[in-house]
Order: structure tokens, then sequence, then C-alpha cells
């Protein structure tokens, strides 16, 4: 169970590394990504970077090539800019949750001309029994 310390720790991490990546990653194969979360170890040396990649399955395989081949340059930067007694080890994780939000957004969208018309004979069924 994550501690308040951790959080802060992650919180911190997520901040910085999205500030690096906007500003300080130069590969063009990074594509548009967010950090979603980062997820710290008890003992402070390894974070989890979920990270959501914008395109097709190519582009996000790419993107994750390109952040995991620059991640000890980013714990490098990391050190410098937090003061920690160990900079944690990065580990890059593709997060899908934005794609499964998007999933059930369609499919409530789909369902709403149904939903709307089950509440129309809802409506009605409950003006009968009034009448």
């Amino acid at each position: 169970m994550p501690t308040r310390r951790t959080e802060q720790i992650g919180d911190l991490l997520r901040a910085e590394l999205s500030e690096l990546l906007r500003r300080e990653m130069q590969d063009p194969r990074v594509g548009f990504v967010t950090i979603t979360e980062v997820i710290v170890s008890a003992d402070l040396r390894n974070a989890r970077v979920n990270v959501s990649c914008y395109g097709d399955e190519a582009a996000q395989a790419e993107s994750m090539r390109a952040l995991r081949g620059a991640a000890g340059f980013l714990r490098t930067e990391i050190g410098k800019r937090i003061r920690l007694r160990t900079t944690p080890q990065l580990n890059f994780q593709l997060d899908h949750s934005m794609e499964q939000a998007e999933r059930v957004q369609r499919t409530l969208k789909s369902l709403a001309p149904e939903l709307a018309a089950s509440a129309a004979r809802a409506e009605e069924e409950a003006r009968k029994t009034q009448d």
C-alpha cells in the first residue's frame, strides 16, 4: 500500500518527467505521450511510470521503445532536479485506461437512443397509471 511519502514522490516524479518530455526530449519517436501515473516502490528504488500514447499500435510501440531507451537520460536529469538519496529506476509501461474509457464512452453513446426510448416508455406508463 502506498504511503503518503511514496505518493508525494510519485507526483513529483510525474511532474518532472512531464516537463522533461515536453522541453528536453528531442527524440521524434516519442510522439504525443502523457504520463498518467508514477508508482514508487516502498524503498524508493523503482518507479513504474504509466504512459498513455496517442496513435496506432505501431506508433505506441515506437514511443515506448524511445522512452525505455531514454530512461537513463531521464533518470539522470531527475537526479539533478530532485534531491533524493537514490534516484528511482524508471520502468515505463503502456497505460490502456484511456482506450478503455473511450470504448465505454462509445458504447454509452450507441445506447443513448435506446435509453431515451426506454425512459419515454417508462414515463408514458407512469402517466397511464396515474390516470
